[in-house]
């Protein structure tokens, strides 16, 4: 029993280092693209500025 314990309580680690690596990944990958997303809108609100100026 105690060997079968070690083993699972290595694969729960092995798990866990997984899971958190994955986790962390999918969140620089959410920052990038929220940055990306900011820099469009940007991008979107000078070329309506830009816009209206013509149009006045």
């Amino acid at each position: 029993f105690a060997e079968l314990e070690v083993k699972t309580r290595e694969k729960l680690e092995a798990a866990k280092k997984k899971t958190s690596f994955e986790i962390a990944e999918l969140k620089e990958r959410l920052k990038a693209s929220r940055e990306t997303i900011n820099c469009l809108k940007n991008e979107i609100r000078k070329l309506e500025e830009d816009d209206q100026t013509k149009e006045i």
